[in-house]
C-alpha cells in the first residue's frame, strides 16, 4: 500500500513537471513580421479574453497580444504604420506565412467587429487603434495563410 502511494506521488509530480514545461514551451513568444510596414514584434499568447489580462499584454512595450485569431497592439507601439499595409503584402508569424487579403475598420468594444457588421473571412486578423479615430475604433487587417 505504501509503495502504491509513493508511486502515485512520484507520478503526479512528474505529470506536474511535464505540464509546467509544456506550458512554458507553448507560451513562448512568437515573432510577427510585416516587412512592408517595418513591423517586427514578439507576440504573447493570451488564453483568456478577460479584458484586463488582454489589455495588460497589449500595453506592454515590445509585445503584441495574440488571442485566438487576433493579434492586437497599440498603433503608437509596435503596430505603428500597420495602416500602410496593402492587399497582397506578406505577413510572417513564426514560420507561417500569410498574405493580406482584406483591410477594414471596426470596433473593439464588444469583441472585434467590422463597422459594416461583418468581418472579412480570414485565417488571422491584425488589429490596432485608428490614430485620431473614435473611441474603440480599430483598424482590422485580414490575413490568409499561404499554402506551403
Amino acid at each position: 500500500m505504501r509503495r502504491a502511494k509513493v508511486a502515485a506521488t512520484i507520478l503526479a509530480a512528474l505529470l506536474l513537471v511535464l505540464l509546467v514545461l509544456g506550458y512554458q514551451q507553448y507560451n513562448e513568444p512568437i515573432t510577427l513580421s510585416v516587412p512592408a510596414c517595418g513591423i517586427e514584434v514578439e507576440c504573447e499568447e493570451v488564453f483568456t479574453p478577460r479584458s484586463a489580462r488582454l489589455q495588460a499584454v497589449i500595453d506592454k512595450p515590445g509585445i503584441a497580444a495574440w488571442y485566438g485569431k487576433y493579434i492586437l497592439d497599440h498603433a503608437g507601439q509596435e503596430f505603428q504604420g500597420l495602416w500602410n499595409i496593402q492587399t497582397g503584402d506578406q505577413v510572417i508569424l513564426g514560420t507561417a506565412r500569410y498574405r493580406c487579403i482584406a483591410i477594414t475598420t471596426g470596433y473593439s468594444d464588444w469583441g472585434i467587429r467590422a463597422k459594416d457588421g461583418e468581418l472579412p473571412d480570414a485565417d488571422l486578423y491584425l488589429c490596432t487603434c485608428v490614430p485620431g479615430g473614435e473611441e474603440f475604433e480599430i483598424y482590422i487587417v485580414g490575413l490568409e495563410r499561404e499554402q506551403s
